[in-house]
């Protein structure tokens, strides 16, 4: 996980804990080094919602972010998302998150003061039946790209 992928989903993790309400994103590789997150997409408005107890994002601002992947040649590996207290999967992210083999999700807990080292955070991956608890990532300092998506598209920044 670069740092920059670390230090921009915190911020955005707070700037809307600190709203009383979830949020997330996703990490994401180059095809030629999928173990090495360093793009982080963050959800904007358009199919987005986001609660005191849930986050979703529509299928269409889901296409948007894997279609605007695939054709930069990266993979989306990672999704994170935040919740008020504790670092848990919740009945709904077990039964509605993208449950794909090798996909990684993690939780940042206390949203309103999340912590900035991914030790703390819950790390699962889907194995094909079940999300198995993983180690978390190191971090790394690589080069990081953020971009914003949304049912209106892809915004690099």
């Amino acid at each position: 996980l670069s740092r920059g992928c670390l230090d921009e989903s915190v911020a955005e993790v707070q700037r809307f804990g600190l709203e009383r309400v979830e949020t997330g994103g996703f990490y994401l590789a180059s095809n030629e080094r999928p173990r090495e997150l360093v793009v982080v997409a963050l959800a904007r408005e358009h199919g987005i919602e986001r609660h005191a107890l849930q986050f979703t994002m529509s299928g269409i601002a889901l296409s948007r972010l894997f279609e605007w992947a695939a054709d930069q040649d990266l993979r989306v590996v990672a999704q994170f998302h935040s919740h008020a207290s504790t670092a848990f999967l919740s009945v709904v992210d077990r039964d509605h998150g993208l449950s794909v083999r090798d996909f990684t999700t993690t939780v940042i807990p206390t949203f309103a003061n999340p912590p900035g080292e991914p030790a703390v955070w819950g790390w699962w991956r889907f194995d094909g039946q079940a999300w198995i608890v993983v180690p978390p990532p190191a971090v790394v300092d690589l080069r990081t790209r953020r971009v914003e998506f949304d049912e209106s598209g892809i915004y690099e920044r």
